[in-house]
């Protein structure tokens, strides 16, 4: 089950290193998609800072330009900016600032002004009429006045109407524009009966229908005027571009801001993709971290799992050898199974001599307790022998002591008879005195010879007694050995019956 767990935690740690990959692959091509976006939007972002760059810089111009009133006639342009000022009352402003065109009918509408793009629009004629006094007084200049107050837009023209209700014709001019209401009249009256259209194909044809009355215009800034005559070419965009200025500045800061808030939105999606991009890069340095770690972990799983390898495999032979021992243990409890019933049958005969061995043990010590009374009395015996030995040594230590001095006086004797011998070999002694000296003598060395012999008779005899004495004393020290042996012999019988009594006890 160990193995199986090691096992299963490495194959799960491969697993999880293989995840791993494949989700930093994921997370590679996650953050490659995002730099791509971010650099597009980057691009995009510089592309749109040089777009609002160009245009800013353009409205800066066109907004210069207008505050300036460039591109106006001087009389115009004394006009406005008194107006502007104060020092004029009753200035509405100039038709070219005062219309919005559409920048596709901005070439058609500029040519159909014509000069009336720069007409000044007033209060009233006593406001055009003061204007005039201050061209004149401070020689100025020249210009055209509107004033809202003589200024009709006519009559409809039901021919007019019915060319306009064509499909060529995309309107009338003023229908294309649109101005302050205030200002409506102003409109009609210097657009309202021009007509424009697409093409001058269009134009040509609702010109020869109508007889060349009205004047149309095409949004490529043709002419055919009323009588039959046309103008055209190329760059007829008007001298001075005074109709689209307005309108392109407010289209520039229409675009612009629009632009800002593009690009605004384009640094939050930039914000946004490098908070993603930080993120996944998180994400990517987490996964190489977790998997370093896994790795680490796969490493000490693998040293694990082949460490449990090799315990599993030490186990099995574990398992093998213990199955063995298990056989065997087996068999050699069959064989004590067996043994335990031999030993039954066995038992009643041992209880048997058992009971035997007790009686014998019992007879043992019986003959124990005999011997031991036996050699007790033996040894009383071996003592009062010793006893006796020693008085018999003593006295004949005495004997011989006595004997020694009968010798040594024999001796003495011997030696006194001797020299007399010899004196009486030496002087003729006739002497009976000396006779009987030597003759008294002679009968003193007998007694003493006697004295000798009786005295070597009671040592011999005591001699012999002494080693009867001896003999007996070591026939019962030998008895007493010997008894001693058997008593040896009978305690090893009885200590061997003992331990074969305990042994059967232990089997059975």
């Amino acid at each position: 089950r160990a193995l199986d767990e090691a096992g299963k935690a490495y194959q799960d740690i491969t697993d999880g290193i293989k995840e791993a990959e494949t989700a930093f692959d994921r997370l590679l091509e996650q953050k490659l998609t995002v730099e791509n976006k971010i650099s597009a939007i980057s691009t995009d972002i510089s592309g749109q800072q040089k777009k609002i760059g160009e245009k800013e810089s353009r409205l800066k111009v066109l907004e210069e330009m207008q505050h300036a009133y460039e591109g106006f006639h001087k009389g115009v342009r004394e006009v406005l900016k008194s107006g502007k000022t104060g020092k004029l009352r009753g200035v509405c402003g100039v038709v070219a600032e005062l219309v919005q065109v559409p920048e596709e009918y901005a070439v058609a509408v500029e040519v159909a002004l014509g000069g009336a793009v720069q007409f000044i629009i007033t209060e009233t004629d006593g406001d055009a009429q003061q204007a005039i006094e201050f061209l004149k007084t401070g020689k100025a200049g020249r210009a055209t006045f509107l004033p809202l107050n003589t200024i009709k837009s006519g009559s409809s023209d039901k021919s007019l109407e019915k060319i306009i209700n064509t499909k060529d014709c995309l309107g009338t001019a003023a229908d294309l524009v649109t101005i302050d209401d205030r200002f409506d009249n102003i409109l009609r009256f210097l657009l309202g009966r021009i007509a424009v259209f697409k093409n001058l194909d269009q134009a040509r044809k609702s010109a020869r229908e109508s007889g060349y009355r009205y004047k149309f215009v095409t949004l490529d800034g043709e002419i055919i005027h009323p009588g039959g005559s046309f103008t055209g070419g190329s760059s007829v965009r008007g001298s001075t571009g005074l109709l689209g200025r307005t309108t392109e500045i407010e289209t520039l800061k229409k675009e612009i801001l629009q632009q800002q808030e593009g690009l605004n939105k384009l640094r939050t999606d930039d914000i946004g993709l490098q908070g993603e991009l930080a993120g996944i890069v998180d994400c990517i340095n987490i996964n190489r971290a977790q998997t370093q770690e896994n790795r680490l972990r796969l490493t000490a799983a693998g040293k694990d799992l082949e460490q449990r390898r090799t315990d599993q495999e030490r186990i099995s032979r574990l398992i093998l050898s213990v199955n063995m021992d298990v056989d065997q243990e087996n068999e050699e409890l069959n064989r004590i199974r067996d043994k335990r019933k031999s030993f039954k049958i066995k038992l009643a005969e041992l209880e048997k001599q058992n009971e035997d061995l007790q009686q014998k043990i019992g007879r043992l010590q019986d003959e124990i307790r005999f011997q031991q009374e036996t050699r007790e009395q033996i040894n009383s015996l071996i003592t009062a022998s010793r006893v006796r030995v020693a008085a018999l040594v003593q006295e004949a230590a005495g004997y011989e002591q006595l004997l020694a001095r009968a010798n040594s006086a024999v001796d003495d004797f011997k030696q006194q008879v001797k020299g007399k011998e010899e004196e009486l070999a030496l002087v003729d002694i006739t002497d009976t005195g000396i006779a009987q000296e030597i003759f008294g003598l002679k009968e003193q060395i007998v007694k003493q010879l006697e004295s000798r012999g009786l005295a070597e008779e009671r040592l011999n005899l005591f001699r012999g007694e002494r080693q009867s004495d001896a003999a007996f004393l070591t026939e019962l020290e030998n008895s007493c050995k010997q008894m001693q042996k058997q008593q040896g012999q009978f305690q090893e019988l009885i200590h061997g019956l003992d331990v074969r009594r305990a042994r059967m006890e232990i089997e059975v």
